[in-house]
């Protein structure tokens, strides 16, 4: 496996998780209470995608991330949660918008440095860092003041 391969993997395992604490913090679902199930869910979700990747392709899971990932992760907010489905929907479709800024950042990266075939995903690993440790600071603070 190349270094290009390798990053790709990691951006997508940290995309994953991130995506799963901020749509579970959005469905109200506190990760300090439920341990296991983000555990479980977390590991469930990566080995799908990683079978995905090795079966489909990168070009075809990227494609088809939102019916392979969110839409299950939905699901299981809906049916092993047991929130409804506006909630569980909300909370990975904002979850969602989240990852964004660090789209940004990689594609603003793979702009400038044109010459760096893997710098795209080099920052959005880097930003994804951050920007999950500043949302699960803010989701927890804003739990806690409407506790």
């Amino acid at each position: 496996m190349d270094i290009s391969t390798l990053l790709n993997l990691i951006n997508y395992i940290f995309v994953l998780i991130f995506g799963i604490i901020v749509s579970f913090y959005f469905a109200d679902i506190r990760l300090e209470d439920n341990h296991k199930l983000f555990i479980y869910t977390t590991l469930t979700f990566a080995l799908f995608q990683a079978v995905c990747y090795l079966l489909l392709g990168q070009n075809v899971l990227y494609k088809s991330y939102p019916f392979l990932i969110h839409i299950p992760l939905i699901l299981v907010i809906r049916f092993v949660c047991h929130k409804n489905i506006y909630i569980s929907s909300i909370a990975v479709l904002s979850a969602y918008l989240m990852c964004t800024p660090r789209k940004w950042f990689g594609t603003a990266a793979a702009y400038i440095f044109k010459d760096i075939p893997m710098i795209s995903d080099i920052v959005t690993i880097i930003i994804t860092i951050p920007l999950i440790s500043v949302s699960y600071t803010h989701l927890r603070a804003h739990e806690t003041l409407s506790d």
